[in-house]
């Protein structure tokens, strides 16, 4: 970089700043530091977690509890977020992923001493599932052959037979990503649950209990259900003979109690990650929230491929980011987070600092006179800051001579802009998946048809390939096939991916993380490799 151009990003990032933020950090290097002491004690502090029964579960702390406590069909690894054995020992796809066959670990037991066989599960599958179990996560299993007729009154899902030590699922169309999905807390099985019951007696290393003040809950390890998972070491039994969660009315006060030593570790919240990144013990990882430009594709200002690559060269992810969060972003250089492939398209056509030049060449050889451009830049204003909308209007017009017209709206008139799809707007969309598969987001945001193809998009290799995708029966085939569908999206550039969500968390000095990463795929701690 040279240094007219370092110039230019400090004075805007000076400019953004006094327009109202002030930067809030730089990121420490910092590791936790080790200790070797291992069983013992650990306290977390959390806000409340609300409803732990894993289908009525809806909070990032009853999410982080369950997957500490319980046991799912398929676990994560932490690192790679590759799915593993646990209550399923091993599996098969059949029919081009249009079939799926898990065989259960033996011996198992649920918390309240009953066996977990493929008949307890199936039932369990369909507590989620039932339309008067309320749950907000019956969608998971919508794919699941004769989910919509059970939802309607059907005696069961067709979809869901037990056999033997065999559980088995079909789907209506290709799933090669549903052991990822059978991951997710909301899935963990648990047997009916009793009336007025506040936990689940699920199987997992610990069983849970009301601690000593509301929405405190408390994980004693147990080796009753003899449960294990192959996603973290030691078999998943977990370090930690007891795990504390005291509840706190914010997150504020849970990260006091921290400083104060009451806790071992505690979220940071957004006000305090200057301080906490600069104290040993500070853990951060990037997450399946990702934030972009979307245009319509159909419209003649933004149909060229060329023009949507010069609008993505005009903007300094950089200096947005450290303008309005301080550097408490990741920038967007692709759509998957996980991804590092310096050969990959996504890599070589977006940058993470803007080029000016690139994009004007790029402009002229498509005949577009950038004066002649006149883009409104829809965004909902209850979420985006107003110095993200400032940065990115700064920034076309400076670096490509580009008119940005800001345009606020709140949700519902957002939502309305895209669908009427007016005067080849440009949408700032912040995307958070349910699951940290690329289905969800990149055949949710842009395969044909999709309810969350906001902009309509349709491409006929790009459905291919999405179609290939859904039907590689391997974990490996699926992520070669995911990467090919990204690839694709980064070289018509149908939307603008800008940075990545970031979740943030500190440990006490005396916090150990035995495992490969201390912060899962989803940015929560994967408290069975804690030390305290």
């Amino acid at each position: 970089m040279n240094e007219r151009t370092l110039f230019k990003r400090a004075a805007l990032i000076a400019v953004l700043t006094l327009q109202g933020c002030g930067a809030i950090g730089s990121l420490s290097q910092e590791e936790p530091p080790a200790t070797t002491r291992a069983g013992g004690e650990l306290t977390v502090g959390l806000t409340p977690p609300g409803d732990l029964i894993p289908s009525r579960a809806t909070t990032e702390p009853a999410f982080l509890i369950l997957s500490t406590a319980c046991d799912g069909l398929t676990a994560l690894h932490p690192e790679t977020g590759e799915p593993r054995p646990a209550l399923a020992i091993r599996w098969r796809f059949l029919d081009d992923a249009r079939g799926l066959l898990l065989t259960l670990r033996p011996g198992v037991k649920f918390g309240d001493g009953s066996a977990v066989t493929p008949s307890a599960l199936k039932r369990s599958l369909e507590r989620v599932a039932s339309a008067a179990g309320g749950s907000a996560w019956a969608h998971l299993l919508a794919r699941v052959e004769g989910f919509e007729a059970f939802r309607q009154g059907a005696s069961q899902i067709s979809g869901i037979a037990s056999s033997g030590k065999d559980l088995s699922l079909s789907f209506a169309e290709p799933s090669s990503d549903f052991l990822t999905v059978l991951a997710h807390p909301a899935l963990i099985p648990f047997p009916e649950p009793q009336e007025g019951a506040a936990y689940p007696s699920c199987a997992g290393p610990y069983r849970m209990q009301a601690g000593a003040g509301e929405g405190d809950v408390i994980l004693m390890r147990s080796d009753r259900s003899r449960s294990r998972s192959d996603a973290f070491r030691s078999m998943g039994r977990g370090i930690a003979e007891r795990i504390n969660f005291r509840a706190f009315g914010t997150t504020d006060e849970a990260f006091e109690a921290l400083r104060s030593s009451s806790v071992d570790l505690s979220p940071v919240p957004d006000n305090r990650l200057t301080e906490a990144s600069s104290r040993k013990g500070y853990l951060k990882r990037s997450t399946s929230e990702i934030t972009f430009i979307s245009m319509d594709v159909s419209k003649p200002q933004t149909s060229n491929p060329d023009v949507r690559w010069a609008l993505s060269l005009g903007i300094d992810r950089l200096v947005i980011i450290d303008a309005a969060f301080g550097d408490q972003r990741l920038p967007a250089i692709g759509w998957m987070s996980e991804r590092d492939d310096p050969s990959s398209v996504c890599d070589q056509k977006i940058r993470k600092i803007s080029d000016p030049g690139k994009g004007k060449e790029l402009l002229s050889a498509a005949g577009v006179d950038p004066a002649t451009l006149r883009l409104p830049l829809v965004f909902d204003q209850q979420k985006v800051g107003r110095l993200i909308v400032q940065a990115i209007q700064v920034q076309l017009k400076d670096s490509l001579g580009i008119e940005v017209q800001p345009l606020p709206l709140d949700a519902a008139g957002l939502a309305a802009s895209m669908a009427a799809r007016f005067d080849a707007a440009l949408w700032i969309q912040t995307y958070r998946s349910d699951l940290a598969v690329p289905n969800d987001l990149l055949g949710g945001l842009f395969a044909t048809g999709s309810s969350r193809n906001t902009v309509g998009f349709s491409d006929a290799s790009v459905e291919g390939l999405i179609g290939t995708a859904r039907k590689s029966a391997s974990q490996e085939a699926g992520q070669r096939a995911w990467e090919q569908v990204e690839d694709e999206l980064c070289r018509q550039m149908v939307a603008l991916p800008l940075w990545y969500g970031v979740r943030h968390w500190s440990a006490s000095g005396t916090v150990e993380f035995k495992g490969d990463s201390p912060l899962d795929t989803s940015g929560l701690p994967v408290l069975r490799e804690a030390a305290p």
